[in-house]
């Protein structure tokens, strides 16, 4: 597989497989559609991408304004449906094609503000037999199934993930930002959950993504020990010029697992991130690792 040049003045990635055709979607970053639309890039080998194309314009949705950060796409029952941040809150869209236009579901954020008692952000989408499922939080991780039947709402109350997190440690602080912070993400593999996550902030060079596995989509999720019984779950970390590696997803493509994730930009520009991929190695049952592909 030929290396995947960096995607420029990009963060946030999160990947759609759809047949043998991928989609990457990011926030807008730049002109007046920054941080107001969402854009997005396809592909059918994880390396070559296209130009991007606008699939989701804040123009349409009177109630969000700014801030739109983090979407995430799925597929569910031949829809469409994308969730991402604005006003730092989620909203939920659909469309016939992942390719566009989305459209407001409710008319209204799906999950407000301040809403349990963290920053509403960072939301993943994950479909499994006609199921389909949403992680989100900065400050901690919730989960809960959707209903999309009529409009959207979730099926069962919001459970807290990553409060398993911290009884797996010696933290007793109520946040660590060691622990968790943001940016989950959910895939299976081998019949188990691999859940990951950024701690650190992002505009520090030790942002970086922890992992978990479960056998069950509601957890427990545990994290892997070393031979002294420390936590040794740091799936990706900076190393040289490359620093700032996290708010990752996966993706599969011809039965091996892909890291997607944003970096600090090099050379350094302020904020700036791009987008990189690196393949997933398997080390043990438990333990795995990402090799960076070092462009």
């Amino acid at each position: 597989m030929e290396k995947m040049q960096p995607i420029k003045n990009t963060a946030d990635p999160d990947i759609l497989q759809d047949g043998d055709t991928y989609y990457l979607i990011f926030a807008c970053r730049e002109g007046e559609l920054a941080f107001r639309a969402f854009q997005c890039y396809q592909s059918t080998d994880l390396t070559n991408w296209s130009e991007p194309w606008v699939v989701l314009n804040f123009k349409d949705f009177p109630w969000a304004h700014k801030m739109g950060w983090a979407p995430t796409m799925t597929k569910f029952r031949d829809k469409y449906y994308i969730c991402f941040c604005a006003d730092q809150q989620i909203g939920i869209a659909a469309s016939d094609s992942p390719r566009g236009p989305f459209t407001d579901i409710l008319g209204r954020p799906l999950i407000p503000y301040g809403t349990y008692g963290i920053q509403t952000i960072d939301p993943c989408l994950y479909v499994e037999n006609d199921h389909m499922y949403l992680f989100w939080g900065q400050g901690k991780c919730f989960l809960a199934e959707l209903d999309v039947t009529e409009g959207a709402a979730f099926k069962e109350s919001p459970i807290c993930i990553s409060d398993e997190f911290y009884s797996q440690s010696s933290c007793t602080e109520p946040f660590d930002i060691t622990i968790y912070n943001e940016a989950p993400d959910i895939v299976k593999i081998n019949n188990r959950y691999l859940l990951s996550w950024s701690i650190y902030d992002y505009r520090d060079a030790r942002y970086r993504v922890r992992y978990a596995w479960a056998d069950d989509i509601h957890g427990p999720y545990i994290q892997p020990r070393d031979e002294h019984g420390e936590l040794d779950n740091i799936l990706i970390q900076g190393h040289g010029k490359t620093m700032g590696t996290g708010h990752a997803c996966v993706a599969k493509y011809q039965g091996e697992y892909y890291l997607f994730y944003h970096r600090h930009a090099i050379p350094r520009k302020g904020y700036e991130r791009e987008t990189c991929r690196g393949k997933i190695q398997f080390l043990t049952e438990e333990k795995i690792r990402v090799v960076p592909e070092d462009i």
